[in-house]
């Protein structure tokens, strides 16, 4: 993983997007991206680190020993459940602070 951000630095570049958030925001979401993942089954969370990663649906599958299609259909599903939260978030957090993210 070292090896992985060390080649990736342009994340951490002073013009990234992150730089605009406030700390109060980024403790919310930090928080959330937390829970989000602790929540998940010891199955779903490998197959979310692997998609995060970049691997192929087809290797994920391979790796877990599973089916192609229910990997990638397991994808779609915590893919939209992670965007549901986190938009319910966003929202709450506009609505209570009358700030964006």
């Amino acid at each position: 993983i070292m090896r992985y951000l060390n080649n990736n630095n342009h994340i951490f570049e002073e013009d990234n997007f992150w730089n605009g958030i406030s700390s109060i925001n980024a403790k919310i979401l930090k928080l959330f991206l937390m829970e989000w993942f602790i929540n998940k089954s010891k199955k779903d969370r490998k197959l979310w680190n692997y998609y995060i990663l970049g691997i192929s649906e087809g290797r994920i599958a391979n790796l877990l020993n599973d089916n192609f299609y229910s990997t990638r259909k397991r994808i779609l599903e915590l893919k939209k459940d992670f965007l549901r939260n986190l938009i319910t978030i966003i929202g709450i957090d506009n609505k209570s602070t009358d700030q964006t993210l």
